[in-house]
């Protein structure tokens, strides 16, 4: 816990003494891998990603007066599913940029992207994230979040890449694995097996196949 606080406190002063954005804009902050950071490997531990990520999008939401609108209205913010993909590691002592983007929302979520690249912008993990608030045991709408946050808000139509990982997360979200699972020989991969039964549930088009491809 103290480490974790080692990372939220500097991000939430920069976050309160910033200058303030627009929830459209990008918010980054640097980190740097340290010891307590890496595993057996010698680099940055794949549950730290996730840590990193939520000190960023701290972050943001003070940067862009999000966190300012939800503690005055009482409303609890809820994680409702994070997907990364790793794509390089990252070493002892290595810096790196963590960055958060609204890529847009709908009645009920709101979608963040998350970027970890290198300093000289090497792309090394990416994140897709929805998030929602609650008040008194019911969602909160999104339209009531826009009209009370401190920005104009134009309308936003979702990048394509998200509704295909929205049906996946929803089919995983229901068990992945149907409860009458189609008749796959044991010799199927598990991979294999996994994206059939995807298919069978009508989850997965070419578009969804190739992230299912990746996510196992």
């Amino acid at each position: 816990m103290i480490k974790l606080f080692g990372r939220m406190i500097p991000a939430a002063a920069r976050g309160l003494s910033g200058p303030r954005l627009h929830p459209t804009e990008v918010v980054t902050s640097r980190f740097r891998v340290l010891p307590h950071d890496i595993d057996m490997n010698r680099h940055l531990n794949n549950g730290r990603y996730l840590q990193v990520i939520d000190v960023n999008r701290m972050e943001y939401l003070l940067r862009t007066g999000v966190a300012q609108t939800i503690l005055r209205e009482r409303w609890k913010p809820i994680l409702g599913s994070t997907t990364i993909r790793f794509r390089r590691e990252l070493r002892l002592w290595e810096r790196a940029v963590a960055a958060t983007e609204l890529l847009g929302w709908d009645d009920r979520w709101v979608y963040l992207e998350h970027r970890i690249t290198t300093l000289a912008g090497r792309p090394v993990a990416v994140a897709m994230a929805r998030a929602g608030f609650r008040s008194r045991g019911s969602w909160v709408p999104t339209g009531q979040l826009l009209a009370a946050l401190p920005h104009q808000m134009s309308p936003m139509e979702l990048p394509a890449r998200v509704e295909t990982w929205r049906r996946l997360d929803d089919c995983l979200a229901e068990g992945g694995m149907p409860r009458t699972s189609p008749a796959i020989s044991s010799p199927t991969p598990p991979a294999q097996a996994f994206r059939a039964s995807l298919k069978s549930q009508g989850c997965m088009g070419r578009s969804t196949g190739e992230t299912a491809r990746r996510a196992v």
